[in-house]
């Protein structure tokens, strides 16, 4: 288990607040640059491949923003399935701690969807607390299995694996934020719990089969390394709030700006 009597280093709150930053960051580039390009591209008629490239040629400055946005983006979510798994193993109440990821899910959905899909309604995707909550979910299932059967290896082995589809087959059907590809990763971060730096590795090697550009999640070692085990100051609902908040105020500059 993570000592927590280790001095100076990250605290769990450090990290909190860089995955929010850098969470922001992305966002920002999802909702207001994206659809900034989008609107121009269609007020311009602009619809073929050739067209588009044209565009992008064009504003080369405003895509090259975009990407690097998108990039720093990638270093949010496997630092909150890192402290997802941190909290599950040493949170009190497992049922509150999954009561309150549900409420929130559904808080957060219409500001997604504003944001996300520019529309008060949308099943094309959930919120990523859909994702955290079916991880956390998984890792409660998980935690009774291994006890129940702990001396029964193959029985063991063949339900955890078992649990692990379930929860990725409903996070691909839910269409939630990384999808089954998500909660693998806070399957994989929960299964090597007991090493800080093995853990957020594997996640992030996992959470390539999301696409390439997550590889630049991999700079998250370096925080984990710091992480000294510690939770620091209590920012409980920090994050709980300021995902909806923030999708919401992003939705509605985009309306002010009719884009």
């Amino acid at each position: 288990m993570i000592q927590k009597d280790q001095a100076g280093g990250m605290t769990g709150s450090t990290l909190k607040l860089i995955a929010i930053i850098t969470m922001l960051v992305d966002h920002v580039a999802a909702t207001l640059i994206y659809r900034t390009m989008n609107h121009e591209m269609l007020i311009n008629g602009i619809i073929t491949i050739e067209q588009k490239d044209a565009y992008i040629s064009e504003h080369i400055i405003m895509y090259g923003t975009y990407i690097i946005m998108r990039a720093i983006g990638r270093i949010a979510f496997p630092i909150f399935c890192f402290l997802l798994v941190e909290g599950f193993l040493y949170t009190r109440n497992k049922g509150k701690y999954a009561f309150r990821l549900g409420i929130f899910a559904l808080i957060s959905e219409i500001p997604f969807d504003l944001a996300v899909r520019n529309t008060i309604c949308s099943f094309e995707g959930q919120n990523v607390f859909f994702t955290l909550l079916l991880g956390l979910l998984a890792m409660m299932c998980l935690e009774q299995v291994q006890k129940k059967y702990s001396g029964k290896k193959k029985r063991c082995i063949f339900l955890c694996i078992l649990v692990s589809v379930i929860f990725m087959a409903l996070a691909f059907l839910l269409k939630t934020d990384y999808a089954a590809g998500g909660v693998l990763v806070i399957i994989v971060m929960y299964i090597f719990r007991e090493d800080k730096m093995k853990r957020m590795a594997l996640g992030v090697l996992t959470l390539l089969s999301c696409g390439v550009m997550e590889c630049f999640a991999f700079v998250n070692l370096f925080f984990i390394k710091k992480y000294n085990g510690k939770r620091g100051s209590s920012l409980k609902y920090v994050f709980y709030c300021f995902y909806p908040v923030h999708l919401l105020i992003l939705a509605l500059i985009c309306i002010a700006l009719k884009i």
